[in-house]
């Protein structure tokens, strides 16, 4: 019996080391993985430091941001937020692409005390140590054009080092960057003189003249509506509020302009 407990003791006190390094497993409630977190597996399910987890995109000017551009470089920090004085910190942190929940995959340039693995194919990242720092900044750079939003999930804890889990806290939170609209999103093929109204619309929008055909695009570019016969008036009121492409045809020429539905 001596032996059963001293076993267990010795496997706890490895889980609960090996957790100070990072799980090594999904923990930050993102779609299609765990639904535990770090603060319900039991290595971090105290309810002390009062820990909340802010997740922000920063631009390479410092500047905090809300939409991305395709393909640029941008720093995810996360703020671990909390009460009295921790003695250290740890976090997990994913991102996705809203329209099909893949993984972005491109954190990079990782700090010391920090480090990665794959599951599902997507990319963690999080401490491979204790940290001591309760603010934590990751280099990631944003997907290719049309990829549409991205949604960051993350965990954070704080710890008192005392191998005991009923001594910390544990948050998780997630936020949501759109891409952001450029010119290369919206390309002008021709030039068909109609004038759209009201932009934006809540449900009936008006064309200034007859068109041959019109097709809307959501900005990860599937297809939201297409009508193919002559109309003079678009009744939107079935699509979703966001922003979309118009493409409307006459004939052989065609213009594409973003439409607003409230």
């Amino acid at each position: 019996m001596q032996r059963i407990v001293f076993g267990f003791m010795i496997l706890a006190s490895l889980i609960l080391m090996a957790n100070s390094g990072g799980r090594g497993r999904p923990s930050v409630l993102a779609p299609n993985d765990s639904t535990q977190t770090c603060g319900s597996f039991g290595c971090h399910n105290g309810t002390n430091f009062n820990p909340e987890l802010q997740i922000s995109l920063l631009n390479m000017d410092g500047e905090s941001v809300t939409e991305y551009n395709s393909d640029e470089e941008y720093n995810v920090v996360l703020k671990i937020n909390h009460d009295g004085n921790p003695s250290g910190y740890g976090f997990q942190l994913v991102s996705i692409l809203g329209q099909d929940e893949t993984g972005v995959n491109n954190f990079s340039d990782f700090e010391e005390g920090i480090k990665d693995f794959v599951n599902n194919g997507k990319q963690y990242v999080e401490q491979s140590r204790t940290l001591s720092s309760d603010s934590i900044s990751i280099k990631w750079t944003a997907p290719a054009s049309g990829s549409g939003d991205v949604i960051f999930y993350g965990a954070g804890n704080a710890v008192n080092g005392n191998r005991n889990p009923n001594g910390d806290g544990a948050d998780t939170s997630s936020v949501v960057i759109k891409e952001k609209i450029t010119s290369s999103l919206i390309e002008n093929i021709g030039n068909i003189d109609v004038t759209l109204y009201p932009n934006p619309t809540q449900e009936i929008l008006y064309f200034s003249a007859q068109v041959d055909r019109v097709e809307i695009n959501r900005m990860d570019g599937t297809r939201a509506y297409a009508n193919y016969k002559e109309i003079s008036q678009l009744d939107m009121s079935d699509l979703e509020s966001g922003v979309y492409l118009l493409t409307i045809y006459n004939g052989e020429t065609a213009s594409t302009q973003k439409i607003v539905k409230l």
